[in-house]
């Protein structure tokens, strides 16, 4: 069985209502593959925390698309901003070694 590209991901999610970008889906395969999740696990991660929004802000604080909280952030990768956790790339980067 062959895995669904990042383009058919989007797709699919597209037709379900989420903006999820080509480059959006490619940024969440490419940092779940270097994290060694399966990519529709982290599709469906970032559905279900942030409903592809980077914008997403819960109500106790967690920030963007994987949803982690600064402090965690910081833990994970010392250093880390609130600026950068709105930084797509960033925040899956970090929100996948976290769940890793």
């Amino acid at each position: 069985v062959m895995e669904p590209t990042p383009g058919e991901l989007a797709a699919r999610y597209q037709a379900k209502g989420y903006r999820v970008t080509p480059e959006l889906a490619a940024t969440i395969a490419d940092a779940a593959k270097r994290h060694g999740i399966d990519v529709q696990v982290a599709f469906g991660l970032v559905r279900t925390e942030s409903g592809f929004s980077n914008k997403a802000t819960s109500r106790v604080g967690a920030i963007g698309l994987a949803q982690l909280m600064p402090r965690t952030a910081r833990w994970i990768r010392p250093g880390t901003t609130v600026k950068q956790l709105r930084d797509p790339e960033h925040n899956v980067e970090v929100g996948f070694a976290y769940l890793r």
